[in-house]
């Protein structure tokens, strides 16, 4: 039998169509149908549900850790902000009850940072979260040493009254004993003034008053060196630099030392008198709690405290910098959120191409209708909203809110558009605090200079005669000490030249003290004007006596200079009727050597000072020069050798 018989094809075609309707029948083929239909439904929904739960996986991501990390990141930097803000007024704190509100507004803002910064601690990885912790303990610690210092500076200030009134109190007890005697003394005096005017009472009598008046004269000078010792110590309490207190201590010191010499002079019954006073008001003065160091403690305190407010102000910049970090860091995440989304939709969108491509129209109608024209486009836009939002385009066109899971991502865009908007404005305020800072820094950098100026000027005062603007008396000996140093190591001659106005207590005496000054003002710019060597120094050793170091100078030289020096005063022609030239001259003592290791510049200067001696004793307006161990005359000294 051959299978090419057309009579056998046709019994064959017959015997599939039975098979089919008789082998499968309709109920076989309708199950098969809705059997084939049912898996592929099933595939279909089963891989739709899977790029759902992707969806929502990347959502939730989104909505319940990236948008609140970022928002709290930048309630934290607010806050921390509020928190250095109100810190900035514990420096002016000068009572209890400021102290309290002060301290009340700090702890609120404390509470404010404290959730934010809880919320850090599971982020602690991070290292923008590990940078705000650290910078906000940083910051307590600040807060803590602020708190502690405004404590310090509240117990400064109560202690700094009960000294001033303790001070001032012993001040009124010996104004009320010193002010008696002085009236006593007045009144004395002008007893024996009358006294004086009757020619019959004993000369003798009259003489021993007058003595026993005099013996009181110096409780003057006390009342007025120990008012002085009062005022320095209130007026130092408004200096504003260390260096204006050394002064003030400087002449504090100075006026107690001639304060106790002055009591030493008065009778012993008026020294017993106010010795309990004065000791009290010199016990006051001298008390390690004194006017003067406790505004030095004040002083050092503010200092530390405006520091440690620079501290705060660098603290708070890093922490802004650092939330900004951390909501670029989320804002990363969220775009790889849903850049994670877009890919799993892709995919789902290729597999369900493949399958649907057996022919289901209508499963491919549901795919194109529902998931590439309703979930890819919806996902697709909210992409590139958020893409444009990160950017910092905010006028993008935001998409529609909803239930579902792409409804509650387009909140989640509507809310991170807000964020971000926030952001920009954060940053701008931000950017104006860090010109203000700078602003601020420049101004604190220009008062440092003006108190790098003032402090030169005031060393500069602390080496100079007021009077005459020569050095003083401290300037010398440092100049000299050195120069005799310098000596000593190059084996090289140094001489000194002391110098003494003739009579000058009779100069003072007969044309006043006014008179005096501009004497030894024009002597101080005569011997100026013999000075031509930038090594030299002239100074005002005291009252009337002036010296000069000459370095690398020989004794011949030096007696020279001082020849000239005299000569030149005397060419002055200054009256001075108590002079024996009728005009004032001076004498000068001249004294040079090679310095050897036993000797010192002490020495120096005294076998100058016992030269004008010399000067002084052989009858004024010459110059002794100390030669061989000998004082003699410039004049018939041969000093070529030395």
């Amino acid at each position: 039998m051959s299978w090419s018989n057309p009579r056998y094809a046709g019994k064959r075609s017959r015997g599939w169509r039975r098979y089919l309707h008789e082998g499968l029948g309709i109920r076989r083929s309708f199950l098969l149908g809705i059997t084939l239909m049912t898996g592929l439904m099933v595939f279909v929904v089963s891989t739709a549900l899977i790029n759902s739960e992707r969806l929502t996986g990347d959502v939730n991501d989104i909505l319940g850790e990236r948008l609140p990390s970022t928002m709290n990141s930048f309630r934290t930097a607010r806050a921390v902000d509020n928190l250095a803000a109100r810190a900035l007024t514990l420096l002016n704190i000068s009572s209890e009850a400021e102290k309290q509100r002060a301290f009340s507004s700090l702890d609120e803002a404390q509470a404010q940072v404290e959730p934010y910064l809880r919320s850090l601690y599971d982020r602690e990885g991070d290292e923008p979260t590990q940078t705000i912790l650290q910078l906000s303990t940083e910051l307590n610690a600040n807060l803590a040493d602020l708190r502690n210092l405004v404590e310090q500076r509240l117990d400064i200030l109560i202690t700094r009254d009960q000294s001033r009134r303790a001070l001032s109190e012993a001040w009124q007890a010996m104004q009320q004993h010193l002010t008696f005697r002085i009236r006593m003394l007045e009144a004395d005096s002008d007893v024996i003034a009358h006294l004086g005017t009757q020619p019959d009472f004993p000369a003798q009598d009259l003489r021993q008053m007058a003595i026993d008046n005099a013996r009181l004269v110096p409780i003057s000078r006390l009342y007025t060196l120990l008012g002085m010792i009062s005022g320095d110590q209130i007026r130092a309490t408004t200096s504003s630099t260390l260096s204006q207190l050394e002064v003030f201590e400087q002449q504090i010191a100075s006026d107690l030392a001639e304060a106790n010499e002055a009591k030493s002079k008065l009778p012993d019954f008026i020294q017993e008198a106010i010795e309990p006073d004065f000791q009290r008001l010199i016990d006051i003065s001298n008390s390690p709690d004194n006017l003067i160091n406790l505004r030095r403690r004040e002083l050092e305190l503010l200092s530390n405290g405006y520091s440690l407010l620079l501290q705060n102000a660098e603290i708070t910049s890093q922490i802004d910098e650092a939330s900004e970090n951390l909501a670029s860091q989320e804002v990363r995440q969220i775009n790889r959120a849903g850049e994670n989304a877009l890919s799993y939709s892709q995919s789902s969108r290729l597999i369900l191409l493949t399958v649907t491509a057996t022919g289901l129209l209508g499963m491919l109608l549901f795919f194109y209708l529902h998931v590439m024209r309703n979930l890819i486009q919806r996902t697709a836009n909210l992409s590139y909203t958020m893409q444009e939002i990160a950017s910092g385009n905010f006028d993008v066109s935001l998409p529609q809110e909803g239930r579902d899971e792409l409804g509650r991502l387009a909140s989640a865009v509507h809310q991170f558009h807000r964020v971000a908007q926030e952001a920009s404005a954060r940053n701008s305020q931000l950017e104006n605090s860090k010109q203000r800072t700078e602003a601020a820094l420049q101004v604190l950098t220009e008062k440092t200079r003006e108190l790098e100026s003032a402090n030169t000027q005031l060393t500069e005062l602390s080496v100079s005669d007021a009077l005459t603007g020569l050095a003083n008396r401290r300037r010398f000996d440092d100049v000299l000490e050195s120069q005799w140093q310098r000596a000593l190591q190059a084996n090289d001659a140094i001489a000194v030249l002391m110098i003494d106005v003739d009579r000058f207590k009779e100069y003072n005496d007969l044309y006043g003290h006014q008179d005096g000054d501009s004497c030894l003002q024009l002597i101080a710019s005569t011997l100026k004007s013999h000075i031509n060597r930038s090594s030299d120094i002239l100074a005002r050793y005291g009252g009337e006596e002036f010296s000069i170091v000459l370095p690398s100078c020989k004794l011949a030289d030096a007696c020279r200079i001082a020849e000239q020096v005299r000569q030149a005063v005397e060419a002055l022609n200054m009256k001075h009727d108590e002079s024996a030239t009728g005009t004032v001259t001076v004498s000068v003592g001249v004294a040079s050597t090679t310095p050897g290791s036993e000797e010192s510049a002490d020495l120096l200067l005294r076998q100058a000072d016992s030269a004008l001696y010399r000067a002084k004793r052989a009858g004024r307006n010459t110059v002794y020069c100390r030669q061989d161990n000998e004082y003699v005359s410039a004049a018939s000294s041969d000093t070529s050798g030395q």
